[in-house]
């Protein structure tokens, strides 16, 4: 259950950048795994198809388009995203360790915050059945209603945040002031969007760039490294130097500043092989094994030089 998403990092669905996203700009005291932040359209929209769902069902309105002939996987994408939400939570809630425990197979499943994946399917499958009920909808008043309600979240979302990120580090203060503001105010853009595409329907269509504006502004520079990546690679001394010694022989790479496949890259041959998270496992359980340095076990495989940190 390492890298559950805890219940407060739900906030990053509407602000993804007042904890931090990437290594580099995360700073929440758990292991950082992304919320799976689908756009702040998305969930109007999301939320505007329940109530339009609700209302179809009481016979307040008459059906949309292909929301008609769809009732059947509207069912099924609304139940998705509280499941995703809740195994994403992993330790944080008891139904992953049911599924844990009595599912088969579930028990090889890795860092759940992944499953969040399927409350993103569910979340995007909302908002389109709430767009082609808000393009086809015959009654204004719930999108008047739905846009009003959005408006004021974002007035909420603008106030509470504010006030809530003058408690946050202070090197992170601005960041998570930020994330707020930008939260907000796509927020209410969207909300005067549903307001206004009651009585202009085609200003509905508005919102969908609205959305690519948001998630490729927020999102393009994610996991993003500008780094060199072939610089645990570049060790000409070293290399050279193991390259002189023509004995069979292999290295344990024990140095920070080595790249674990660089061995397989220059012709070398490490105890490690190369990393990989599919390991074998009995090889691994012999490594775990071996004790200290010098012992039988690990003098049994061949290492005569051991690469170290200066």
């Amino acid at each position: 259950t390492r890298y559950s998403l805890p219940p407060r990092a739900l906030l990053g669905l509407l602000a993804p950048d007042y904890f931090g996203r990437g290594p580099a700009g995360f700073w929440g005291p758990w292991e950082r795994v992304e919320v799976g932040y689908a756009g702040v359209a998305t969930l109007a929209l999301s939320f505007l198809a329940l109530g339009q769902r609700w209302r179809r069902r009481t016979g307040q309105i008459e059906g949309g388009t292909a929301c008609q002939h769809a009732d059947d996987g509207w069912a099924y994408f609304a139940l998705i995203v509280p499941v995703g939400f809740t195994l994403a939570m992993g330790r944080h809630t008891s139904l992953y360790g049911l599924l844990y425990r009595f599912v088969p197979a579930f028990d090889q499943i890795r860092v759940p915050a992944r499953l969040i994946l399927l409350a993103n399917l569910g979340l995007a499958m909302l908002a389109a059945y709430g767009l082609d009920g808000l393009l086809g909808e015959r009654s204004t008043r719930w999108t008047r209603h739905a846009g009003a309600i959005v408006v004021l979240g974002a007035v909420i979302t603008l106030v509470v945040g504010v006030l809530r990120a003058q408690t946050v580090p202070q090197d992170r203060m601005v960041q998570a002031t930020r994330s707020i503001v930008t939260a907000a105010v796509l927020l209410g853009t969207v909300g005067v969007l549903l307001w206004g595409s009651a009585g202009h329907p085609r200003l509905a269509w508005l919102i969908v760039p609205v959305l690519a504006v948001d998630l490729i502004g927020l999102g393009s520079r994610l996991e993003v490294d500008a780094h060199d990546p072939t610089q645990g690679f570049e060790h000409d001394n070293v290399v050279a130097f193991l390259r002189e010694d023509a004995s069979l022989h292999r290295i344990e790479s024990n140095a920070g500043a080595w790249q674990p496949n660089a061995a397989i890259v220059h012709g070398l041959y490490d105890i490690g092989g190369i990393y990989n998270p599919l390991a074998l496992a009995p090889y691994e359980a012999y490594r775990w094994a071996v004790g200290e340095r010098g012992a039988p076990l690990y003098n049994l495989l061949g290492v005569k030089y051991v690469l170290c940190d200066k």
